[in-house]
């Protein structure tokens, strides 16, 4: 006997429920935390705060330290996030239309490379950057999380540019375009799904960085938000509320920026992992 449609549909939601709840409630519980009073952190966790107490947050604005953290890490995350788009939509639009030699083996080590872990490029890039005298640059960090980020969006652009007809490109040819003119007045602008796809996690990626900042950076002045939490725990004990309240300041940046473009996610990921 089959499954009567309306159960199926109520099982499906509730299992649906029942995985999203597993998956937020760490963030539920962050949240939590950083609203419980300093005394109730002693006594047996419940999953409602007794007491709601902000003090936590307050403290926060009186750490201007925390404030350089955030700044840090949106500069890793722009940089990162416009640099990785530059060379990945180049690099993708060429061997999207373009015949070239050896374009099978390249795209399999693009992939290859998507699935090296960061602590296997840490230090070889620490070893380079040092011979070039680039430890404690902001901008050495920069070019560390976009050999990370790079591969992805090839990836993911290729097949977003592979679905756009030919016919534009001839178009823009007969009008005077070259093949960069043609891609930056052309391709991107009907690409901006995917565009906004790659930016969206590339920006999380240079936001969120720890590795490469732990590996390159000494500099307190340059480290971000990723590091600057480590402030919050101390050889004795863990300011556990303002460790929460900090990680909820650091999390809100990378949720709005996915809020903003999540109508071009869905779409772009799409387009990106069906069509070859």
């Amino acid at each position: 006997m089959t499954a009567h449609p309306v159960s199926r549909r109520f099982f499906v939601t509730g299992l649906g429920l029942f995985v999203t709840g597993i998956i937020a409630f760490p963030i539920y519980w962050l949240i939590v935390t950083s609203l419980r009073a300093p005394a109730d952190l002693q006594n047996t966790p419940s999953l409602l705060p007794v007491h709601i107490d902000a003090s936590a947050y307050v403290a926060l604005l009186h750490q201007p330290e925390l404030l350089h953290y955030l700044v840090n890490s949106a500069f890793y995350g722009i940089c990162t996030t416009v640099l990785t788009v530059a060379l990945g939509a180049s690099a993708a639009y060429a061997l999207a239309r373009l015949e070239l030699r050896g374009k099978t083996i390249t795209l399999f080590g693009l992939l290859v490379l998507q699935t090296f872990p960061s602590i296997m490029l840490a230090i070889p890039l620490f070893v380079m950057f040092s011979r070039l005298h680039l430890i404690d640059s902001r901008m050495s960090v920069v070019v560390a999380i976009t050999t990370k980020t790079l591969p992805f969006a090839i990836l993911m652009l290729r097949p977003y540019f592979m679905t756009l007809p030919k016919d534009l490109e001839n178009a823009a040819a007969v009008d005077g375009c070259g093949r960069i003119s043609t891609l930056v007045r052309v391709i991107l602008p009907l690409s901006l799904p995917g565009i906004a796809t790659v930016a969206a996690f590339n920006f999380l990626s240079g936001w969120g960085d720890l590795l490469f900042s732990l590996t390159l950076l000494t500099d307190e002045s340059k480290k971000p938000i990723s590091l600057g939490l480590y402030k919050f725990m101390g050889v004795y004990g863990t300011d556990w509320n303002q460790l929460m309240a900090a990680s909820v300041a650091a999390a809100l940046p990378a949720l709005l920026v996915f809020a903003a473009s999540q109508r071009f996610l869905i779409s772009g990921l799409a387009a990106g992992s069906t069509n070859e």
